[in-house]
C-alpha cells in the first residue's frame, strides 16, 4: 500500500458520514486519527507525511466520541502486522540504541544498546485493539549478548537468549499467544535482566519486533 494518503475528502465531508473511516483506502490516516485521541502517534505515524494535523485534531474534538475505539483502530487491522523497528524505540534503562554497519546483515547493519548493562531497557507506546497477540523478533546472536525479554504492558511475552559462540544474523523468535485486554494505548519493550553463563555481556542487537494481532478476543 501506499505510505501517503488523501484526507482532504474526509476533512470535506466532515461528519456527515462517519463510515468513510471504514473505507480500507484510509487504513493509515484512521490509525493517524485513532493516535491523535491517545496523544500518542508512534510506530505508525512515522511513514505518513502529515501536513494539516491540527485540522484533524479539530475534527476529532468534535467527533471522537462516534469514531473511538470499534470505527477507527479495529478496521485498521485488516492489514494485522505492525513492524517496530529498533530506532522507533525509546531508551527506559541505559544508553539509546545506535546503529551498527555490517554487509553480513541482510539489512546492512543492526541496533544495539552500548554500553551493554543488566537491566538496559527500551520500549514503545502505541494505540491497539484488544485481541490476541503474538511477536516476531529479528535479532543478532554473539558471545556477548544477554537473555532479552520481550514485555508487553511491563508483562513479560517472550524471552530469547541471544548468547551464541560466533556471530550469527537473521534469528528470528515467536512469542507464544497472549491477550491485549483494552483498546487503548499499550507499552510493547524489551529489558536485558540476565544472561547466559557462557556470555561476556548483556548487548541486546536487534532489528526489529513484528507485532501480530492473531484474532479477537
Amino acid at each position: 500500500m501506499p505510505r501517503t494518503i488523501s484526507y482532504a475528502s474526509m476533512l470535506d465531508r466532515e461528519g456527515e458520514d462517519i463510515a468513510i473511516l471504514l473505507n480500507p483506502a484510509y487504513q493509515y490516516l484512521s490509525l493517524y486519527l485513532a493516535s491523535l485521541i491517545n496523544d500518542n502517534p508512534g510506530a505508525f505515524v512515522s511513514d505518513l507525511t502529515i501536513d494539516n494535523a491540527e485540522e484533524i485534531r479539530d475534527y476529532l474534538d468534535e467527533y471522537q466520541n462516534t469514531i473511538m475505539a470499534e470505527q477507527v483502530i479495529t478496521p485498521l487491522w485488516q492489514y494485522r502486522i505492525s513492524r517496530i523497528w529498533a530506532d522507533m524505540l525509546n531508551t527506559v534503562s541505559g544508553n539509546g540504541i545506535a546503529w551498527i554497519s555490517n554487509t553480513l546483515s541482510s539489512y546492512g547493519g543492526y541496533w544495539r544498546q552500548a554500553p551493554p548493562a543488566i537491566n538496559n531497557e527500551v520500549e514503545l507506546q502505541l494505540a491497539i485493539p484488544n485481541g490476541v497477540y503474538y511477536v516476531n523478533f529479528k535479532y543478532v546472536k554473539y558471545s556477548d549478548a544477554g537473555i532479552v525479554k520481550i514485555l508487553m504492558d511491563n508483562t513479560e511475552v517472550g524471552s530469547i537468549d541471544t548468547y551464541n559462540s560466533v556471530l550469527t544474523y537473521d534469528n528470528y523468535y515467536t512469542t507464544n499467544n497472549f491477550n491485549v485486554n483494552t483498546h487503548g494505548a499499550h507499552t510493547i519493550g524489551l529489558r536485558v535482566p540476565s544472561k547466559n553463563a557462557s556470555s561476556s555481556g548483556y548487548f541486546n542487537r536487534f532489528l526489529w519486533l513484528d507485532l501480530i494481532r492473531f484474532t479477537d478476543l
